[in-house]
């Protein structure tokens, strides 16, 4: 049991860290980066809201609308009420 919850910690803290790295990538308009990190993060912690918005945000940039729409309503999905990826859909 222990073992899975430090496995479980581990992973959240790694894709946490891709998350990281994603956001920084997007900030400096390395919109591949952006994608391969925060593609990680969901790997890592497949309910990871924020990080399936920011790979929405830089699929939107490299004008992949489909792969952001879908990005966006999996954040949606995951959090209902996520007022920036709702916002995001009606702005396509």
């Amino acid at each position: 049991m222990l073992k899975k919850i430090k496995a479980n910690t581990i992973d959240w803290v790694s894709a946490y860290i891709f998350f990281q790295f994603g956001l920084s990538n997007y900030r400096s308009r390395n919109f591949p980066g952006s994608l391969l990190n925060n593609s990680k993060a969901i790997r890592l912690k497949p309910d990871f809201t924020f990080a399936y918005f920011n790979r929405g945000l830089a699929k939107f940039d490299i004008s992949d609308f489909q792969g952001a729409i879908e990005d966006y309503l999996k954040a949606v999905e995951l959090k209902p009420n996520f007022e920036e990826a709702i916002n995001a859909l009606k702005s396509l």
